[in-house]
């Protein structure tokens, strides 16, 4: 028990072993309900979209260490329009929560499964 207190005293003093790992990644002001809230806000209907429709996609999101969007992808398109709305959406995002590492702030990547469902006169975003 003392050799294992010595052992990683001496990792830390060398700075192999850090003090502290990733205390808490990076979040949407208010959480994952606020970002739904904000998608759905704010995407406009598109006629691309059959009634009933659904497609999905996963965002990738490159977070600054202050917590700016800086860049934005999709792994999968949901049609030109589609994906020129949704990115114009999350390009207007504000500043995340940024993720912290030994107490400081550090970029950040973040992988949002979205999906898209056509209900009629509007479209419902699904964060997953």
């Amino acid at each position: 028990k003392v050799l294992s207190t010595l052992f990683i005293a001496k990792l830390k003093e060398k700075k192999i072993m850090t003090e502290k790992p990733l205390v808490s990644p990076a979040g949407f002001p208010g959480g994952k309900q606020s970002l739904t809230r904000f998608l759905n806000r704010n995407f406009r209907r598109l006629p691309e979209l059959q009634n009933g429709g659904k497609k999905s996609t996963a965002v990738t999101i490159y977070l600054t260490a202050d917590g700016t969007p800086d860049d934005i992808q999709l792994s999968a398109s949901l049609g030109a329009a589609a994906d020129d709305e949704l990115l114009r959406i999350l390009n207007r995002m504000p500043k995340w929560k940024p993720a912290l590492q030994n107490g400081k702030p550090v970029a950040f990547k973040v992988v949002l499964p979205i999906t898209l469902h056509n209900q009629g006169d509007s479209v419902q975003i699904d964060v997953l």
